[in-house]
């Protein structure tokens, strides 16, 4: 209810259940509870829910029977009302040559052991290792200002039809291409789907090749050089590459429908509500879509 009428915290949430009876014949309460009662609630249902594990389920089902086209790769950042975790800065490095057999080597096989890890381990155990506190980003907006959020940030793979068949929260800092693979081998497990579309955010040979070995075609934008020079996209590839508008629009209607313009909760709270925030979306797709269906095949 919260999340639905988007208030900022719990106290005016419990205001507005208060004040309405009609909400409390929704909910068929017949007391409200305290705040204190309602935070212990909360923690226990943090415990137990696994947000992935239920899209997971819902997806499975749906999908039975269904092939996805264009598999949408996007991200939106929440902000929060928290004080962002402060990264340790690195060592100053020593001044001179380095040596080729030492830190360069260390950071190749580093960058090959997590693209291997990310590619062929367990893609939950992968994303429970990044980072998910509260951080600082950074993006250009429309006119190629620098503009700074705190929060975390709302990764989606979403289908033509708006429905999210695989997600993660992490915190705002994390950079895209760490994402983009899991997503997809989630999505995979989950649904049979022929593009995978991503923004040039996501630029990466690295996630090219494992699109192509997973039997899907990877259709991703290119960054501008530092002069401005842009690849061109083939043709064919920019007309399906339209299809990516879903997860924009899907972005704006997460924060537009559930979440609220600023989270209050804090941590896992905020995580929490991010990821029921998508769930109850997630619904509202698929029962739009199963009504949708159901009046076409009356009107047929």
């Amino acid at each position: 209810m919260k999340l639905y009428f988007q208030e900022r915290t719990l106290t005016a949430a419990r205001e507005r259940l208060l004040s309405s009876i009609n909400l409390r014949t929704i909910a068929d309460m017949d007391k409200v509870p305290s705040l204190s009662v309602i935070s212990k609630k909360t923690d226990e249902l943090m415990r137990i829910v696994d947000f992935s594990s239920i899209i997971a389920s819902i997806c499975a089902s749906f999908y039975e029977d269904r092939m996805v086209c264009h598999l949408s790769i996007d991200r939106t950042i929440a902000e929060t009302r928290e004080k962002p975790v402060k990264t340790g800065k690195p060592g100053k490095r020593k001044r001179g040559r380095k040596r080729k057999d030492s830190e360069e080597l260390t950071i190749a096989e580093e960058k090959e052991r997590l693209y291997s890890f990310m590619e062929n381990g367990d893609a939950d155990e992968f994303l429970s290792a990044l980072e998910h506190r509260c951080s600082v980003t950074g993006k250009k907006n429309s006119k190629g200002n620098m503009e700074w959020f705190i929060g975390y940030k709302a990764h989606l793979a979403v289908d033509d039809n708006g429905i999210i068949a695989a997600h993660h929260v992490t915190r705002a800092c994390v950079h895209d291409s760490q994402i983009a693979i899991p997503l997809m081998r989630m999505a995979d497990e989950r649904c049979d789907y022929l593009y995978a579309l991503m923004d040039g955010g996501y630029t990466s040979q690295r996630t090219e090749d494992f699109a192509f070995s997973i039997g899907k075609v990877p259709i991703i934008d290119k960054h501008a050089d530092r002069n401005g020079n842009k690849e061109e996209m083939e043709p064919c590839k920019a007309e399906r590459y339209r299809a990516r508008t879903t997860v924009e629009r899907m972005n704006s209607e997460l924060k537009e429908c559930f979440l609220p313009e600023k989270l209050y909760s804090r941590g896992k709270r905020g995580i929490f509500q991010i990821e029921l925030s998508i769930l109850m979306l997630d619904l509202k797709k698929i029962l739009a879509r199963l009504r949708a269906e159901a009046g076409a095949g009356k009107t047929a």
